[in-house]
């Protein structure tokens, strides 16, 4: 599913604070039995792994005179237990329910000349992988609370200073769409940068990601590189995005 809002509406989008969903307590010792497993990896290899508050999105309603999110929290361990037990699993052992819709925001700038940004990740998760990604990550309320658009608009640009070395003024962050891809909502970011993607080295930072590049739309569908999640679900709208931010009549297969 794919939402896409005018500037207009983002002014009447608000959100709405809600109660947190009781969680089973067969879902809460399977939870924690994952969370020990995948910590005892993480401290093997003298590493660390942070559980706290993320943002989940429980429904939107729409209304003549707002857009309102209705939102809630769970906890890391929410997410790190679906990613290791997998979508089905969880949906067929305790219900569509705990298919929890948890929300991020990415962004994909563009460079001069037409070619989006991407991020080569440093070593993921201790698995000895540098898959493709995006700029951005999950919306965590213990870095950030969610008031209103601007809040989650105020989200992504930090993320792009912590992940990144652009500075990216607030009102050049323009919302593509809202879309939603196996339960995870993103807000989905665009900005055009101004430089070429022959300069793309000027705007790395060290950490997040081992480098970035600079790839056209057929570039980024014919990697071969290990790729995340978040490049995955961002790949499949290049086509789209092609035409609708930078014109292009694109001939590009997915």
């Amino acid at each position: 599913m794919i939402t896409q809002f005018s500037e207009a509406e983002l002014n009447y989008l608000t959100i709405q604070q809600v109660e947190r969903r009781e969680r089973s307590s067969t879902y809460l010792e399977e939870r924690e039995q994952v969370w020990a497993a995948e910590m005892e990896k993480v401290l093997a290899r003298h590493d660390y792994m942070w559980n706290g508050e993320i943002y989940i999105l429980e429904g939107i309603v729409p209304s003549e005179e707002k857009i309102t999110f209705r939102v809630s929290t769970g906890e890391f361990k929410d997410a790190v237990f679906r990613r290791v037990k997998g979508q089905s699993y969880v949906a067929e052992k305790f219900g569509p329910d705990y298919l929890f819709r948890f929300m991020t925001v990415d962004c994909v700038p563009i460079t001069q000349d037409g070619k989006y940004v991407f991020g080569i990740r440093g070593d993921w998760a201790g698995e000895g992988t540098h898959p493709v990604g995006i700029i951005g990550g999950g919306l965590n309320k213990d870095e950030m609370e969610i008031h209103n658009f601007a809040d989650i608009r105020r989200f992504m640009q930090k993320e792009l200073s912590e992940e990144t070395a652009i500075q990216c003024p607030f009102d050049r962050l323009k919302l593509y769409a809202l879309v939603n891809q196996d339960e995870i909502f993103s807000f989905m970011f665009t900005l055009r940068l101004q430089i070429h993607s022959g300069q793309i080295e000027l705007l790395h930072r060290d950490g997040e990601f081992s480098q970035l590049v600079a790839w056209t739309e057929q570039e980024a569908y014919a990697t071969t590189l290990p790729t995340s999640s978040a490049f995955r679900r961002w790949v499949m709208h290049l086509k789209r995005l092609s035409t609708e931010i930078l014109g292009v009549n694109s001939l590009s297969k997915i």
